[in-house]
């Protein structure tokens, strides 16, 4: 039930992201902020952003904050597993 809660946040923080018309590059407000605006815990917010920069659509700046990724974001199934047949 977590993933869900974490794949559910991530959905609304690309979302988020999308409406507030953020470029590559842009600073993302502080997991605080994103925790309020989002209705979710911070735990939560360290989770999405740690899924989304593995997905390099966010990168973390030690000491600086979390950035739009310049890169290129990779998609939740980049090998295409999704579209075997069990």
């Amino acid at each position: 039930m977590r993933e869900n809660l974490v794949e559910n946040t991530a959905d609304k923080l690309l979302e988020y992201i999308r409406v507030k018309e953020f470029k590559l590059g842009d600073k993302l407000p502080n997991e605080y902020a994103l925790a309020e605006e989002l209705h979710v815990g911070r735990s939560t917010i360290r989770e999405v952003v740690r899924i989304l920069v593995a997905r390099n659509i966010l990168q973390v700046r030690q000491g600086s904050g979390t950035y739009i990724s310049e890169g290129k974001g990779i998609a939740k199934d980049p090998l295409g597993f999704s579209l075997i047949k069990k």
